[in-house]
């Protein structure tokens, strides 16, 4: 096992990992890298990378071949031609590793270059900026790999599952709300399945990949994941047709596929059936607590619950300029289906997002959140967002610490897979001083959602609470990229 920054490379095994996040690699950038590994400090030449990748008699455009595998494998590292940590460029020669390799044997070995060492005496070290990618998917296997390690021990064996966004059949753009909404509330479901042992990445990543036209096995390595879910809707008046498939991402079988016929009203029903298939593709035994859960969900009233959507879909809109569109909605779902529990939860976290965007005093909204959060939680105490939503308002409004720190661990216990609940913990501990553990759950909060602004922006604040300049400052270029 040879380490170098914070990753680590098991050449035999051929497997590249970062904290225990295993980056996938493929063959050539692998190859590379574990030359350079074998001579830190030393020039590996082009040729002699010619030599060991295309040999004699292989007929390919060299240069432009070897180009791209040392791009994609900067890529995985975090690095860049421009601003080096680990590979250096020398100009028609080749390439070098610049930074300090350990292996487990013997040590730390090879050697810093000059302005290296130079950065290090006066305190600093090198903190990379983003190579420019030109689309969003090539930006994700980027900030993927750049992405925190796993927080939680546990974690290291917790296979990862990406819902990617349902296609919209219906022909009609306006339908758009439905599909969305439908890919949301199924993170959502299967994000409570199997705690510790499925995480379900968050809706900011899984939407980069609406409409795209790679491959499971490019997406699977872009995201980091094990297995993909993807679908499409087709709604007709009362009825919708879903379809759905569950892929291994690395070899790109479909493990099952399945279509539904049902009425809209319906939908909630489809997703716990579609959680509970997953779980049992994977041999994941659910507990019966989260049985349980899957089988409370009742049916809702059409309108209600496409009104409920459509708030869901203006609540997903950049900055606040979806947040009132969201609470008229939420309330004519409510007006229409007074018990529907998600309807109140959802409310309640609008509620909360009024008290911080509004320039009217926040206590009035954050009353209201209490109610609609408790509200929620009377009628299904599974529902994670509506503790979410009373940690919220046990620390803006109460100032009761204790509460909101339970309410925080609940809705973590409830939804695992919940980034928001990690992210706003992790914040909250921050505030009362507890560096450590609030690292852990921003980590935790990015490893789920690795593309969403907000999650990285706080893991950013966590680390100037802590003091951790350069991580803070490294953590905001990330957010920036």
């Amino acid at each position: 096992m040879t380490r170098f920054g914070t990753f680590e490379i098991d050449v035999r095994a051929r497997e590249l990992r970062k904290g225990g996040i295993r980056i996938r690699l493929q063959d050539q950038p692998f190859e590379i890298l574990a030359m350079m590994l074998e001579r830190p400090g030393e020039i590996v030449t082009r040729d002699e990378l010619r030599r060991r990748l295309w040999p004699a008699g292989t007929f390919v455009d060299f240069e432009h071949s070897l180009n791209a595998a040392v791009k994609r494998l900067r890529a995985a590292l975090g690095d860049t031609a421009d601003n080096p940590r680990f590979i250096e460029t020398l100009h028609k020669r080749g390439y070098r590793f610049i930074a300090p390799v350990e292996s487990a044997e013997n040590g730390a070995r090879g050697a810093e270059t000059p302005l290296a060492e130079m950065l290090h005496r006066r305190g600093h070290r090198f903190v990379a900026p983003f190579e420019s990618t030109g689309n969003g998917e090539r930006v994700a296997q980027t900030l993927f790999a750049r992405a925190p390690a796993r927080p939680h021990a546990e974690a290291a064996a917790t296979l990862r599952l990406v819902v990617l966004p349902f296609a919209n059949m219906s022909n009609d753009p306006a339908q758009e709300y439905f599909s969305d909404g439908l890919t949301e509330e199924m993170i959502t479901q299967i994000g409570r399945l199997c705690p510790g042992r499925l995480g379900v990445l968050a809706r900011s990543s899984s939407m980069l990949f609406k409409r795209s036209t790679k491959s499971a096995s490019e997406i699977g390595r872009q995201l980091g994941v094990d297995y993909l879910l993807e679908g499409s809707v087709r709604r007709e008046g009362d009825r919708v047709r879903i379809a759905a498939q569950l892929i291994e991402a690395s070899s790109e079988v479909h493990l099952w596929a399945e279509t539904y016929d049902r009425r809209v009203e319906e939908s909630l029903l489809l997703q716990s059936d579609v959680a509970a298939r997953i779980a049992g593709s994977l041999a994941m035994e659910l507990v019966p607590e989260r049985r349980e859960a899957l089988e409370r969900v009742s049916p809702r009233q059409t309108a209600a619950y496409q009104a409920y959507l459509k708030g869901r879909f203006h609540w997903n809109r950049t900055g606040d300029e979806g947040l009132k569109p969201a609470l008229i909605f939420y309330q004519r779902a409510l007006d229409l289906d007074p018990d529907f529990a998600s309807a109140h939860a959802a409310m309640a976290r609008a509620e909360i997002a009024l008290a911080d965007f509004s320039r009217e005093p926040g206590r009035g909204a954050l009353a209201r959140a209490r109610a609609a959060a408790l509200r929620a939680i009377e009628l299904d105490p599974g529902i994670g967002e509506a503790h979410v939503a009373m940690a919220e308002v046990y620390k803006g409004l109460d100032w009761n610490w204790d509460q909101a720190e339970a309410a925080y661990r609940t809705a973590i216990a409830l939804s695992p897979s919940c980034e928001v609940a990690h992210r706003s913990y992790a914040l909250f501990l921050a505030a009362m001083g507890r560096c450590d553990e609030a690292r852990r759950e921003a980590d935790r909060a990015a490893w789920l959602d690795p593309m969403c602004l907000a999650v990285n922006t706080s893991a950013a604040w966590v680390r100037y609470a802590a003091g951790e300049f350069d991580e803070a400052i490294d953590r905001c270029r990330h957010a920036l990229e």
